[in-house]
């Protein structure tokens, strides 16, 4: 369960008129909460790179590629499959490698600051038996919207997607919630949900993508991204 930290501080003894600005104080963060929600993309924002950790780990150089150089998603997922049965990879060998891979510095932190400022979801092109392999556990369970993995024999098969255009159609489904969005991420497959959202950015996206879309406001700290998350937040509330 999320854990809020409201912005409303009453003391013991304080009169009936400070205790009622209190509760009209709650209210408005309520209603801000539920006009606002976050979605964002988990690699390279939170965790690092699952497939260029496992490249490494098992060195095998085709694996590095990916979204941010691959802009076709179901090309390189054929080319990552089939690597991984030439090279005799099974499923549980990828889960013990992803189970060890630590969240990002500061990730966790992150999370847990914006998660008191309103609804987050991560929306990521990874798998949920990935997510579930460890990372799940590490960002304590967060809302994620992603694909899934065909396992036969104890090897990767194949993959089902969610619905193509996901992370853009999550951005659509929460307008059509009466949402504001806010969203970012690193890649080239998180612009279209940044671009439909009414603010977003960029975060610690390689040069060629920040050079392609000089329009998005790019940043490499969390820092700078939860200001920008928590003013979008108190500006919806106006």
């Amino acid at each position: 369960m999320t854990m809020i930290s409201l912005p409303i501080r009453l003391e013991p003894d304080c009169g009936f008129e400070a205790f009622g600005s209190a509760l009209r104080a709650f209210g408005k963060f309520l209603e801000v909460m539920s006009m606002v929600f976050v979605s964002c993309d988990l690699e390279g924002v939170f965790t690092p790179e699952i497939w260029i950790e496992v490249a490494k780990r098992l060195g095998i150089e085709k694996l590095k590629l990916t979204t941010r150089e691959e802009k076709d998603y179901d090309k390189l997922m054929r080319m990552r499959i089939s690597t991984l049965r030439e090279n005799h990879v099974s499923f549980s060998d990828i889960s013990g490698i992803i189970n060890s891979i630590d969240l990002l510095d500061g990730a966790s932190d992150f999370m847990d600051s914006i998660r008191k400022l309103c609804p987050v979801a991560i929306v990521s092109d990874t798998f949920a038996e990935f997510f579930n392999s460890g990372f799940a556990q590490k960002l304590k369970w967060p809302l994620i919207f992603c694909h899934d993995l065909i396992i036969r024999d104890g090897y990767i098969d194949g993959y089902r997607i969610r619905i193509q255009g996901s992370k853009g159609k999550t951005v659509d489904a929460l307008h059509g919630l009466n949402y504001k969005v806010f969203s970012f991420g690193d890649s080239y497959n998180d612009i279209e949900m940044i671009s439909k959202s009414e603010s977003g950015c960029l975060f610690r996206s390689p040069e060629m993508i920040k050079a392609e879309y000089p329009e998005i406001f790019a940043t490499d700290s969390y820092d700078v991204l939860y200001s920008r998350i928590r003013d979008f937040v108190e500006s919806e509330g106006l």
